[in-house]
């Protein structure tokens, strides 16, 4: 390798990484730490931006990942813009990549390592974001109790809203803070739930949503509809409970099945590399393992679908 192109990419990287730590910074440490959700104004800019191109089509391959993106950031609860988060994906993959390219002098090796590396990022927002989702299924009867107890009392929808924010701890807690803030600004009701119903992507708020912005302009028996949801929540989250269970060995048998591959041939590498080198410098042996790498992310992702439908 030549030493421009490693001066290049070091300065590329140094670079991306300074950008990614100021960031960081900002979103961290000035927005008061990394346990706490982002700032209510982070969100509110962000989810208003994903309104606006909400009503445009978006017609390329590039706008829908962009749009992807930012609604994984916004809905995993992580205190990070969505442009800090894009270059910690970046910043990730040349970071490692350039390692492995300075370390073996092989720029294939390098350039497929960088594109591993920039999706462990996007793995820990999913996560982030399925846990946040679990958590915030489980607060939903919760909210329905205290929502039906309140507006049973003779309070209103307002007045319900903000006792349940002041009595609740966890994920929805914070959401309806926002959702009070919207409406002290002078938000209607029915875009403030539409905007819950934005943030929070779940089949229960967005029923929630709709039961409550239509009861607020036709009426009806609250508490009574407040009271059965909360049972029809409960039950859902018993059967789910019962198939996570069911299935749980299952699950164990695939992650192990798709991870064993990539250990055993990492494992070789290093105790052998004389021997697995036989795989990169080959034609044969490049086609192969492409080929191997192709079908594994091909089973993940047809274990992952299956495994979502069961659920």
């Amino acid at each position: 390798m030549s030493l421009t192109i490693v001066v290049l990419i070091c300065f590329i990287a140094i670079t991306l990484g300074t950008i990614t730590l100021g960031m960081l910074y900002r979103d961290l440490v000035m927005a008061g730490g990394a346990n706490k959700t982002p700032s209510i104004l982070e969100r509110s800019r962000m989810l208003r931006s994903m309104n606006k191109r909400a009503d445009i089509p978006a017609g390329t391959s590039l706008e829908k990942l962009d749009r992807w993106f930012d609604q994984l950031i916004l809905e995993s609860g992580v205190p990070f813009s969505s442009l800090s988060a894009g270059l910690l994906c970046v910043t990730t993959g040349l970071g490692l990549g350039g390692a492995v390219w300075l370390f073996l002098n092989r720029p294939e090796v390098g350039l497929m390592t960088a594109a591993l590396s920039m999706t462990l990022p996007l793995i820990w927002f999913m996560f982030k974001r399925r846990k946040r989702m679990l958590e915030i299924r489980e607060e939903i009867p919760q909210l329905l109790d205290l929502l039906a107890r309140s507006t049973r009392a003779g309070r209103s929808l307002e007045q319900s809203l903000t006792l349940a924010n002041e009595e609740m701890k966890g994920h929805l807690s914070n959401e309806l803070g926002l959702c009070i803030q919207q409406l002290e600004v002078g938000k209607s009701f029915s875009a403030v739930m539409k905007s819950l119903a934005g943030r929070i992507q779940l089949l229960e708020v967005r029923i929630l949503a709709s039961t409550l912005t239509v009861q607020r302009l036709a009426g009806g028996n609250l508490p009574e509809t407040l009271d059965r949801m909360a049972k029809v929540v409960r039950d859902r989250l018993y059967a789910n409970k019962k198939i996570r269970a069911a299935t749980a060995a299952g699950k164990t048998s695939a992650l192990l099945i798709a991870t064993i591959c990539p250990i055993a041939y990492a494992t070789m590498f290093v105790l052998q590399p004389d021997h697995m080198k036989v795989l990169l410098d080959d034609p044969l042996g490049q086609s192969l393992l492409l080929t191997a790498a192709g079908l594994e992310l091909l089973g993940m992702f047809w274990v992952a679908s299956l495994l979502k439908q069961e659920e």
